[in-house]
């Protein structure tokens, strides 16, 4: 039986689990791809939205925005927090897998020719990239949200005379809010899973000695 070989031969077991491993970083990628769309499809809705509202008559100048029309900005921007944290959430995962495969393959080394030099490390790829493609996917997202909710305060008639001026630190309160999360879950992933992976003995056949040259 398969199963049993799998007992006899833990090897295998690991070999298994990292095709399936793949598989399942795979369909992350492709969650996080539509999480993207969404949130692209998300920014420009009140955009689509103006444009028909102003299409017969009226200005497109922000200063003459419709309040419903700063409203739905301001419904964005909020919603686009909530897009951005599953994106950085799955992109962690995403993160984890890979430790995961890092780590199996680092066991699994000796199978594996090393003309492809791939990582056999599980303590990375980071969860916090600062100046990776991650980092500023995720600040131009934030930009965008923040940019919506200061547009949104800018419009909307306020009963205090400092409201109209509350715009730019609302907005810059939003994106610190967006930074604040990347970094706090990030922290918490690299103190929660620190260390490299490791196999029993009694669980997993032990690596052979390299050969002598």
């Amino acid at each position: 039986m398969a199963g049993h070989d799998v007992l006899n031969d833990p090897n295998s077991f690991l070999i298994e689990e990292y095709k399936a491993l793949l598989e399942l970083d795979k369909a992350r990628n492709e969650r996080f791809d539509r999480l993207v769309t969404m949130f692209l499809s998300l920014a420009g809705a009140p955009w689509v939205l103006y444009a028909i509202i102003i299409k017969d008559k009226g200005s497109f100048a922000i200063g003459e925005m419709p309040p419903v029309i700063a409203l739905v900005f301001l419904l964005v921007g909020l919603l686009g927090f909530l897009v951005v944290t599953m994106c950085i959430q799955t992109k962690f995962t995403i993160t984890m897998y890979m430790r995961v495969v890092n780590g199996i393959r680092g066991h699994l080394a000796y199978e594996i020719p090393d003309a492809l030099r791939l990582p056999s490390k599980s303590t990375v790829p980071p969860y916090y990239e600062k100046g990776s493609y991650n980092f500023y996917a995720a600040l131009g997202m934030a930009l965008v949200n923040a940019s919506y909710v200061s547009l949104a305060f800018y419009r909307l008639p306020g009963p205090w005379q400092f409201w109209r001026w509350s715009w730019i630190v609302v907005g810059l309160v939003w994106v610190i809010a967006h930074y604040w999360y990347y970094v706090r879950q990030a922290r918490h992933r690299e103190k929660r899973g620190i260390g490299e992976l490791t196999f029993r003995e009694s669980a997993v056949a032990q690596k052979p000695a390299a050969p002598s040259k």
